[in-house]
């Protein structure tokens, strides 16, 4: 055991020394800062220009209005959007009779798209003119409309005028109808142990997600880095002095085990990380902070970091087992990369079982996959976050995941210390199986 503990010592130093980890440690908080406040910092900044639209206005009555309620500046005082009541003037009368004599069959709709397609105007709305009693809709046409800020804006502005145009029409006190029509409110709450209550808008579907998604990342990442690890150590031939000083499960407990250390530290630098970029998210103005105080609000109970961690650990370490017996088994890169998908396909489909978790956590499929060894780590987590397990299914999952990872890096020893004899050859499963049988 002690010449293990050595084993476990030096791979977590190897490995927290090694470039990639810093680097990689160092990156995620990054990415994740990005990927949390950027879009939110970028909703803020000015990117559109001042431009003419156009609006073709069957209707005779919502031009005004609509105008008059999109008076957006931009940082230089400028409207972005400079509004024109089209064909209202003789002006525009004569350029489209001028277009029209070109294009004999051509509309408002074909010359405006002219336009825009020319950077004459930034784009042009036409209003039919049944809109107002809810009939054919209102068209935005642009070069661009991806931009589901704006039209959400746009909608938003159309929609309140008609409505208020057609308050008006009824003769009832806009006050009344506004009473009539306030939309209701529907809020969820969760109830936890001793009949607490909290509201819960979503926070335990994202809570779950994030956790599920932390596994899926970290045991394929980390478990392709042990299975590299095992082939390098193979083909370079170090293994086979190692091996004669250290019992193969010791050397594979201990180069597992020295790895998780390493997985864990980086978990443990991004769950820091990610609290001070909460904190400091909270400080900054506008939609930033809202992004902050948003992410603040899913916070797991001890109960639910206990339950990840455990079955962290364990999933690894079983999961390890079968990326180094694929290391073991193979002589190149190519044939890892061939044989690891059998051992990441079951990663996959638990994560897409989360779903499962999250809809149904109590349901007797749910319990039941969540004792398999493949499924349980993402699995009893994800119920974790939604609904607490009775404690006995907890331990019933971990005892069996206990007994999976011990069998899964003993078979890894098995196959490492006969492949070192076998270098060279690829084994096929008949002689797998006598490679695990051999002693």
């Amino acid at each position: 055991m002690k010449k293990m503990w050595t084993v476990i010592r030096q791979e977590y130093i190897n490995r927290v020394r090694n470039r990639g980890f810093l680097i990689g440690t160092v990156l995620l908080p990054i990415l994740m800062a990005a990927l949390m406040f950027l879009p939110a910092a970028l909703m803020t900044v000015d990117v559109e220009r001042a431009a003419r639209f156009p609006v073709v206005d069957s209707t005779g009555v919502i031009f005004a209005d609509f105008s008059s309620a999109l008076a957006d500046t931009n940082d230089a005082g400028e409207r972005l959007y400079q509004f024109e009541d089209f064909l209202r003037t003789p002006a525009d009368m004569t350029t489209l009779g001028e277009y029209r004599r070109e294009n004999p069959s051509a509309g408002p709709v074909e010359y405006l798209s002219s336009q825009v397609e020319a950077g004459e105007i930034g784009g042009f709305f036409v209003i039919p003119e049944t809109f107002v009693d809810g009939g054919a809709p209102a068209a935005f046409y642009a070069r661009n409309v991806s931009d589901d800020v704006r039209n959400r804006r746009f909608r938003q502005v159309l929609d309140t005028t008609a409505r208020s145009l057609r308050i008006e029409g009824s003769g009832l006190p806009a006050e009344e109808v506004e009473a009539l029509v306030k939309p209701t409110r529907f809020s969820t709450f969760r109830v936890g142990e001793g009949g607490e209550t909290s509201e819960d808008s979503g926070q335990t579907f994202a809570l779950a997600y994030i956790f599920a998604f932390i596994f899926y990342l970290l045991l394929v990442i980390s478990g392709i880095t042990a299975m590299r690890a095992t082939l390098e150590e193979k083909t370079a031939r170090t293994a086979e002095l190692m091996i004669s000083s250290v019992r193969p499960f010791h050397l594979m407990g201990g180069k597992i085990l020295g790895i998780t250390g390493m997985s864990l530290t980086q978990i443990a630098i991004w769950f820091l990380s990610g609290a001070i970029l909460l904190q400091q998210g909270k400080s900054l103005p506008g939609q930033i902070a809202s992004v902050a105080e948003l992410i603040d609000s899913v916070s797991p109970s001890p109960a639910v970091i206990v339950v990840f961690f455990t079955f962290f650990v364990l999933g690894f370490l079983f999961y390890s087992g079968l990326f180094v017996s694929v290391g073991a088994m193979v002589n190149s890169e190519t044939e890892a990369q061939n044989l690891q998908t059998p051992v990441t396909m079951p990663i996959i489909i638990a994560f897409m079982m989360m779903f499962l978790g999250i809809r149904s956590p109590d349901g007797s499929l749910t319990t039941i996959l969540s004792m398999v060894p493949f499924f349980s780590p993402i699995l009893m987590t994800v119920r974790a976050c939604v609904i607490m397990p009775p404690l006995w299914q907890i331990l019933l999952s971990a005892g069996i995941l206990v007994a999976g990872a011990w069998v899964s890096i003993w078979i890894a020893a098995r196959i490492f210390r006969v492949g070192l004899l076998m270098y060279g050859k690829k084994p096929n499963l008949p002689e797998l199986i006598k490679w695990i049988r051999y002693s």
